[in-house]
């Protein structure tokens, strides 16, 4: 049992008496994460946060993991420890996701937290049910939130449970139904409606007078000029160096950076149609001294929230009129290349590595069927090249 001993001194150094357990011969395992947590690695010291740095630690890991099975006696019975409350759980899922998710999905967290707190109270995570989660519902319901807002939130807490479960802090996590609810496709401007707003920021910045006004219009125009060429989320063009545009290449490459939180947190590569390729390349001549796509004319950022972007175009669609139209702002941009990619042909795969949606549903979500783009696709099939055999009367 010296083995086991040694396992749960370890797992006691790391403030979190967890490890692996036996229950009928099951083997049970959870994660050793609390350093991580205190901010500190395997040995004591501050966690290096880079890339080599953070290979370096699951290795460790692993190891120790490995150390550990060795050690444990197979068969062998372990009294398990209670499992967390699930208020405990919340906040340190909360603060993981502060340093591995968007600000903006911190946000959504904290506020689903909430809720279940507020609506189902704490209890020991391991004995969540679906009596839970129907609770939860009907309150939500009873609010008179949408069967789209009451998804959001079930698909956060389930998200919650997950985490959870591969902390090994539960054994299984319940089978969450969502709401049904009204297929609902994103809304994009016409082509004369984003004729309009560009006419309206080139009008505005050959009108105004002040240096840093003129400057937010110019990065509103370039903001705007990429993202219909691409497709990329806000946050990705508001943090884009001027060192992610390849003009030898002819792609935009969304750099990770510790930094900004930038949703898919890992490098995606962009190409550049030809027409964003000259119209930036004739941005980069005019102000070479630029450090960011949207510098603020000293080598900074010109915005420290992609939040601010939203904002300055809500209102050019207000003062243009447009705000009825039930367009969203900045990621109606997406949705109008998504739909302008699916009508040059472009395979529902393409179009979901484009825009770096993490399931091919999520990219099949923007488009209702459409039975001429189906009558398109057989009409261009090749043909098999053979004679079909005729019936002889």
């Amino acid at each position: 049992m010296s083995g086991q001993r040694d396992f749960y001194q370890l797992e006691h150094r790391r403030q979190q008496v967890t490890g692996y357990f036996y229950v009928n011969g099951k083997r049970i395992r959870r994660r050793l994460c609390s350093f991580e947590q205190a901010g500190l690695d395997e040995t004591g010291e501050p966690i290096d946060k880079s890339a080599r740095g953070a290979k370096k630690r699951a290795a460790v890991l692993d190891a120790l993991h490995r150390e550990a099975e060795r050690n444990l006696l197979d068969g062998q019975a372990v009294k398990h420890v209670e499992s967390q409350s699930i208020k405990v759980l919340f906040q340190e899922w909360i603060n993981w996701g502060r340093t591995n998710r968007a600000p903006k999905t911190v946000e959504v967290y904290l506020a689903a937290a909430n809720k279940y707190m507020k609506v189902v109270g704490d209890h020991p995570v391991g004995k969540v049910t679906l009596r839970h989660i129907d609770k939860l519902t009907a309150a939500l319901v009873e609010n008179g939130n949408s069967p789209a807002t009451v998804n959001m939130t079930l698909r956060t807490v389930k998200s919650f449970l997950r985490w959870c479960a591969d902390r090994d802090e539960m054994e299984k996590v319940p089978k969450i139904k969502m709401l049904p609810e009204a297929k609902r496709f994103p809304k994009v401007l016409s082509e004369n409606d984003l004729g309009k707003v560009f006419d309206r920021i080139t009008v505005l910045i050959k009108k105004e007078k002040g240096r840093i006004k003129k400057r937010a219009l110019v990065h509103h125009h370039r903001f705007l000029t990429v993202a219909i060429h691409t497709g990329m989320r806000r946050s990705e063009i508001v943090f884009l160096p001027w060192s992610g545009v390849d003009f030898e290449d002819g792609v935009i490459r969304v750099l990770v950076h510790a930094r900004f939180k930038v949703k898919e947190r890992r490098e995606k590569v962009v190409p550049m149609h030809r027409d964003l390729a000259t119209y930036l390349l004739g941005q980069r001549e005019a102000a070479p001294e630029e450090v960011w796509l949207l510098d603020d004319g000293t080598g900074q950022l010109g915005y420290k929230r992609p939040e601010s972007m939203t904002k300055a175009f809500n209102r050019h669609f207000r003062a243009l009129g447009l705000s009825e139209l039930g367009v969203k702002a900045t990621h109606g941009n997406r949705a109008l290349m998504a739909g302008r990619m699916r009508e040059a042909g472009a395979d529902l795969a393409v179009i979901q590595a484009t825009l770096g949606h993490s399931s091919i549903q999520m990219t099949q979500s923007y488009f209702p069927d459409d039975d001429d783009l189906k009558r398109k696709a057989i009409k261009n099939l090749p043909s098999f090249g053979a004679k079909l055999a005729q019936l002889e009367g």
